[in-house]
């Protein structure tokens, strides 16, 4: 149409008499005027005229005219205008809802359902609409073998808009709008597929509806309209799956659909809309999915991606290709790839990017290239550190937690930790530790921690103000606050000068009740600390009032050998104090009788097992030089138990010659002899009158803190019973950790 021809009918003064011509008692006129006004409404320019020239109210009465061509070219006029408000002012959506109804199928029903579409571009009259009852009218329409493709296609268009609002989408989906929108998927139309596939993306967005459409069979028809020759087919299909791909299980199905490969094709797209939809869907499928990370790899993904980051890419762009590199980078056999196509030069520009989305992708990307050792190099070489250190200050949550992981990774080592604490890391860092976001808050912690690895940064990171905020971290709920918390204070308590500062700032009370934690993380690093802080005297008072004694000497027990050792250690710094040192004496006492009771009864005991008597001593020591393994373990078992009732039970073993086998057992004995012939001569040296005797005969160093709760070196109790090795628990955390760093 000729818009020009157009203006000059109007400028001719046509406008007036086409409007009053609406009022015609001519049903021919009616129609023949709203067809004129139809056609001149085409023209953009024209409608505001058109519609101050108070068309819109005799154009809505003529939605209920008795002849259809009428009804027709007055939603068609209406549908081509843009001023939705009046149009909704004037009362159109009742009657526009009524001509979805009609029993001549045709093309009043495309006008009605395409005016709906329009109306539906505002809000609040998508409310007004679905509460007219458009919606059942809609869905039919789409399933109705005799509607026409404009039909079609108008009404999955209305359907598309009105989903966007999340209650109508639920309605939508339950009037049972998704297979007939699959089925659309395969029309003929590519207008037609355009707006089913629209719509159905938009239904996705609903978890529920997700797993119905993908239930339809639409996945595989999406994938198919990846390679569409319409570009706009290729874009709402690539947008479709974005959306579905958000739910787990649909992740596999779009990969046995075979969607990787026309994805990737995709990225290298003449359109930005198709570009950015097919990197967003391979960044859903690549999240927590390690098989979809190698696929898209192998696919030929990663390059294009990284073209993708290009300063010449529209933001969005930027920040789905970013996002797909983060979550490809998640896994290790990709870090390498990603960087060797060059990825992290610009990754690190768009740390500077005026977006918040793109700043947090590109940040999350570089926060997992950063675990590989060679790209920590690369990164630093970027000079990546700046910029993440400024993204640390208030901008957004997602931007500040992706920063502080990404500094976490670099700070792999004491050179790399100090660069970081000399941008101005610290001080932001510190004042994160009290965000509202807990997940920021242990990235921030967990950055911290590794700071405060290097001894030339644990004094600075204190004097910033670091231990107050820590310290009010050991009240957190989160398990993963609690173990970077906790380390991160054992960690500045090394420094002799920091010690007083951790104490005075109140960390002794919680660090004492987090012996107790179910974590036995924060359970070694809470004893560490107080290890640290006990070598100050004026503290092991403060240790010692806020209950500490029982759980360390539990701990000192500990099957666990960093544990065990950290117990035991500030036991014996509390000790120093003679009152102390009592109370500690008292609590071990039962510690040691619940051992002996609670240690299991050796295999190749006797099968009629009962607690052992005090008459059965002498046959237990003459057990004890027998040949067989089993019963000498038996037999030393059995001399603990008795040895912990009492010193009068002591003496009785000891005259009956058990101390010098025992000792023998020590030496020669397997694993758990050695285990058990060592209890029973810890419990025997609780007796002051042994202790000389079992030195003598053992000939073996006693564990430190035991010489100053027993007179005299007696036993290897904790040398031998603890593990050969350290077991796994206290080496692995949340997470993988870098070996390289200390802990």
């Amino acid at each position: 149409m000729n818009h020009d021809i157009m203006a000059a009918i109007v400028n001719a003064g046509a406008m007036e008499p086409l409007v009053s011509s609406l009022s015609s008692k001519s049903a021919s006129v009616q129609m023949q005027a709203a067809a004129a006004l139809r056609n001149l409404l085409w023209n953009s320019a024209l409608r505001e005229r058109i519609a101050e020239a108070d068309a819109i109210g005799p154009l809505v009465r003529l939605l209920s005219s008795s002849s259809v061509e009428v009804q027709e070219q007055a939603a068609g006029a209406l549908m081509n205008l843009s001023d939705t408000l009046k149009i909704t002012d004037a009362g159109a959506i009742a009657p526009l809802v009524c001509l979805l109804s009609s029993t001549s199928v045709g093309v009043q029903q495309e006008a009605a359902a395409g005016a709906l579409k329009g109306l539906s571009g505002n809000a609040a009259n998508k409310v007004k609409i679905a509460d007219a009852g458009a919606i059942a009218p809609l869905v039919h329409l789409l399933l109705s073998s005799e509607s026409p493709v404009g039909v079609q296609q108008q009404a999955a268009a209305a359907l598309w808009s009105l989903s966007t609002n999340e209650g109508i989408n639920a309605m939508i989906a339950h009037a049972g709008a998704i297979g007939p929108l699959a089925r659309l998927l395969s029309s003929r139309s590519t207008s037609v597929q355009q707006q089913a596939a629209g719509a159905l993306g938009s239904l996705s967005l609903n978890s529920a509806s997700t797993v119905k459409i993908a239930a339809s069979g639409a996945i595989n028809l999406l994938v198919r309209l990846l390679s569409s020759t319409s570009v706009g087919v290729q874009e709402r299909a690539a947008g479709a799956l974005w959306s579905l791909a958000m739910n787990d299980a649909n992740k596999f199905q779009i990969a046995d659909a075979g969607a990787f490969g026309p994805l990737v094709c995709l990225l290298s797209s003449s359109s930005f809309v198709a570009q950015e939809r097919a990197a967003g869907a391979l960044m859903q499928l690549a999240a927590v999915n390690t098989v979809n990370n190698f696929k898209i790899a192998d696919a030929g993904a990663i390059e294009p991606l990284v073209r993708l980051l290009s300063h010449e890419s529209p933001i969005g762009m930027q920040a789905a290709a970013a996002g797909a590199l983060r979550n490809l980078a998640a896994n290790t056999g990709n870090q390498v790839k990603i960087a060797d196509a060059g990825a992290i030069e610009p990754l690190v520009r768009l740390l500077s990017s005026s977006s918040q989305e793109v700043k947090k992708q590109a940040a999350g990307a570089l926060r997992n290239l950063a675990v590989n050792d060679a790209n920590k190099v690369k990164l630093f070489r970027a000079g990546a550190i700046e910029p993440l250190v400024r993204l640390l200050s208030p901008i957004s949550v997602g931007v500040q937690e992706q920063a502080a992981g990404a500094l976490y990774s670099l700070a792999a080592n004491n050179a790399s930790r100090v660069k970081i604490g000399d941008a101005g890391a610290i001080a932001p860092l510190i004042h994160l530790l009290s965000s509202s976001s807990i997940v920021v808050q242990e990235q921030a912690v967990r950055t911290l921690k590794n700071l405060t690895s290097s001894d030339d940064l644990k004094v600075t990171i204190a004097a910033a103000g670091a231990i107050g905020p820590l310290v009010r971290l050991l009240s957190s709920n989160s398990i993963g606050v609690l173990e970077e918390a906790t380390g991160a204070l054992r960690n500045l308590s090394v420094s002799g000068k920091n010690r007083a500062k951790v104490a005075d700032a109140g960390a002794i009370r919680p660090l004492v009740s987090l012996l107790s934690s179910s974590s036995a993380l924060v359970q070694a690093q809470a004893v560490e600390a107080l290890c640290f802080l006990s070598t100050n005297m004026s503290n092991r008072k403060k240790i010692a009032d806020a209950g500490a004694i029982g759980p360390l000497v539990n701990l000192s027990a500990s099957h666990c050998v960093g544990v065990q050792d950290s117990a035991t250690k500030v036991l014996d710094n509390l000790s120093s104090d003679d009152a102390i040192k009592t109370t500690i004496r008292d609590a071990l006492r039962p510690v040691s009788l619940k051992l002996s009771h609670e240690t299991a009864l050796p295999q190749g005991a006797p099968a009629q097992v009962r607690m052992p008597q005090p008459d059965d001593i002498p046959l237990l020591v003459s057990l004890l030089k027998g040949t067989d393994e089993a019963v000498k373990k038996w037999s030393a078992h059995s001399l603990g138990i008795l040895a912990a009732h009492s010193n009068k039970q002591k003496a009785r073993i000891a005259n009956a010659g058990a101390l010098q086998p025992l000792a023998m057992l020590l030496k020669e004995g397997s694993e758990d002899t050695k285990e058990q012939a060592a209890i029973a001569l810890a419990l025997l040296g609780q007796c002051e009158a042994l202790t000389a005797q079992i030195a003598t005969v053992s000939q073996s160093p006693t564990p430190f803190w035991m010489r100053r709760f027993f007179p005299v070196r007696t036993c290897m109790t904790l040398h031998i019973c603890r593990p050969r090795r350290r077991p796994e628990s206290l080496i692995q955390t949340r997470g993988q950790r870098d070996p390289a760093l200390r802990y």
